[in-house]
């Protein structure tokens, strides 16, 4: 790779196409040398004095970022979207991804990544679309596939903390406001739950009951499970063995999910949310192998049943689940795990920073220049892009304060072994305050329907 240390207004020339100013200090190199500065750091993937080229690689000080972008944008003559050409980095992000020890998640999730991927594609479509009708792009148009390709880039743990905010932000920015409704609510469902697997895939036990079965799903034996599954199902009006539940016929079987799936009403939201996963790993003992029973669990307008649904399902069978469909889960697991060369050129239309900066003012100069006319592949976090319908007849404007789950990120420098301890512990944060959350909704959705 070549590079080169510029200053901002270099920076402007070279996107506008000239590189006479620096050609001096642009020098061939092995690494990546990350300096503290004002200075900018541009990165070719090979030599710019010898074919015109744009940089791969623009690392500027995260206070400078916006003004730079904005200032190369405001300009006729340069390329927009420039971030489909080049990738602007912060240094802290430039080292989490060039210096740190990449993470390492146990690959068996995978197939339950993307099972929830299925579940929330459909829930997306409100009614419209059934598990029958999904298609790999609709289900690449999620924060599940999006949440699974973070993981397969191995890339520092805090990237999937702030994912789901930026997800929702984007989303709500390219799509009108009466879906988004349903995607807040989908997300903030969707968002425990990956966190649980997460937990799962890093190697934790997680402390909740139905996160210790998807634990022992993946890992124990029989034993583990029996025991997992006594807890979780405790709060059943008849609890059953799962051995004992497999030697009945599919109608009796039925009867215990049909019992549980009643009791989904009553209580808290903490405990609707473990009655829900309960239900789940019932009705995935109905049809092993099989999403045969999502459609019915769908009626029950609950996002995180058909979650755990999805989840229980493919740590089970997790072959069988991604046959399904023709294969559908072969091409979309293929798809997550397609990981970006970390010196390889933007694959995204646009970049996260980019398009929020875009959309505060005319969204509608995107069209005839991106690859399709009412799909847009934004870049959420570096090296991690996914897939939003574009229409712009239906896009509304969100200000740039409205966040959806906003975390704090850790400054100190960590080991590998304290940072996945520290992920761990963020994630079921995560998982507990939104179940605490959702108690609200749950409540003002009762107090709706009574007025």
């Amino acid at each position: 790779m070549w590079s080169a240390l510029v200053n901002r207004r270099e920076v402007f020339e070279v996107f506008l196409g000239s590189i006479k100013a620096i050609e001096l200090r642009i020098r061939q190199s092995s690494k990546l040398i990350l300096e503290s500065g004002s200075d900018v750091l541009l990165v070719w993937e090979s030599d710019p004095t010898l074919r015109p080229i744009f940089p791969i690689l623009v690392v500027v000080a995260e206070e400078d970022i916006k003004n730079t972008l904005s200032a190369i944008a405001a300009s006729p003559q340069s390329p927009s979207p420039v971030t489909a050409l080049s990738r602007f980095l912060t240094p802290n992000e430039a080292k989490r991804h060039f210096d740190d020890e990449p993470l390492e998640f146990d690959e068996r999730i995978f197939p339950a990544l993307t099972a929830l991927a299925f579940s929330e594609a459909v829930l997306h479509g409100d009614g419209r679309i059934g598990i029958k009708q999904l298609s790999p792009l609709l289900c690449r148009r999620t924060l599940s596939f999006a949440w699974g390709k973070t993981v397969a880039s191995r890339v520092d743990g805090d990237f999937l903390l702030e994912l789901p905010s930026r997800w929702l932000e984007i989303y709500s920015i390219l799509n009108s406001s009466s879906t988004n409704a349903v995607a807040q609510h989908v997300v903030d469902s969707f968002v425990g739950i990956l966190s649980v697997l997460t937990q799962v895939g890093l190697g934790y036990r997680p402390e909740t009951a139905a996160g210790a079965l998807a634990y022992e799903l993946l890992n124990g034996n029989g034993d583990a499970q029996e025991r997992a599954w006594e807890i979780l199902g405790s709060k059943l009006t008849r609890f059953i063995k799962i051995e004992a539940l497999q030697s009945l016929a599919r109608e009796e079987r039925g009867s215990y999910l049909q019992d549980a799936l009643r009791m989904m009403s009553v209580g808290s939201a903490g405990e609707q949310f473990e009655l829900a996963a309960a239900c789940a790993f019932l009705a995935t003992r109905l049809a092993p192998g099989s999403l045969e029973h999502l459609e019915i669990l769908r009626s029950h307008k609950r996002p995180d049943l058909l979650a755990w649904y999805g989840l229980f399902a493919a740590l089970q069978n997790p072959r069988e689940i991604l046959s399904l469909y023709g294969g559908l889960g072969f091409r979309l697991s293929r798809d997550m795990l397609q990981v970006e060369d970390k010196l390889s050129p933007p694959s995204a239309d646009i970049a996260y920073s980019e398009l929020r900066m875009l959309a505060r003012g005319n969204l509608e100069s995107l069209v005839g220049r991106i690859g399709h006319s009412s799909e847009l592949q934004v870049e959420l976090i570096p090296y991690v892009s996914t897939s939003f319908t574009f229409q712009t007849k239906n896009r509304i404007k969100r200000p740039d304060s409205q966040q959806s789950l906003d975390v704090e990120l850790p400054e100190p420098e960590l080991s590998t072994r304290a940072r996945l301890a520290q992920m761990a512990r963020e994630l079921s944060y995560i998982a507990n305050e939104l179940t605490e959350n959702r108690e609200d909704y749950f409540f003002s959705r009762k107090t709706r329907k009574r007025t």
